[in-house]
């Protein structure tokens, strides 16, 4: 009975709840890692039980270091600029061409108010980018301020 009451709790609050629409599933994200490394492993190497284990190995290897890195930087960077800009930053979120050149994207919007100093806000990201660039962590990650995406 209890079990029971569990999965209907579980599956009530997964209704209620559900994933976050700004952040894609997990099982997705490495979906199309997977693809795209295996894509360049199968060429680069041997079509031999070797070759299979070494491609295998590297997947295994930048999915537990390259994706979780990303959502963190993403976290990190999102987290500091809420401090700053509150409710006016939307994601992360995975847009909809996530990989370019084999590079990962997540973007985050940030929206000012017409009238809002523009001057004002160029500077709280700029003293927010200054810190999040100075986190050792983040070294291996870029960023990109698009002004005005259209």
């Amino acid at each position: 009975m209890i079990l029971c009451a569990a999965i209907l709790c579980g599956f009530l609050l997964d209704l209620l709840l559900a994933d976050p629409e700004w952040m894609p599933h997990p099982v997705v994200l490495m979906g199309r890692c997977i693809s795209a490394l295996e894509k360049h492993l199968r060429t680069a190497l041997p079509k031999t039980p070797r070759g299979e284990l070494v491609g295998g190995a590297a997947v295994a290897a930048v999915l537990t270091h390259m994706m979780p890195l990303l959502r963190r930087a993403a976290a990190e960077l999102a987290s500091g600029l809420r401090t700053r800009f509150g409710r006016r930053l939307l994601g992360p979120m995975t847009p909809p061409v996530d990989r370019i050149r084999g590079e990962y994207l997540l973007s985050l919007l940030l929206k000012i108010e017409s009238g809002a100093s523009f001057a004002r806000a160029r500077e709280l990201l700029g003293a927010e980018l200054t810190r999040f660039g100075a986190l050792a962590d983040f070294k291996s990650v870029t960023v990109v301020v698009n002004v005005d995406p259209q």
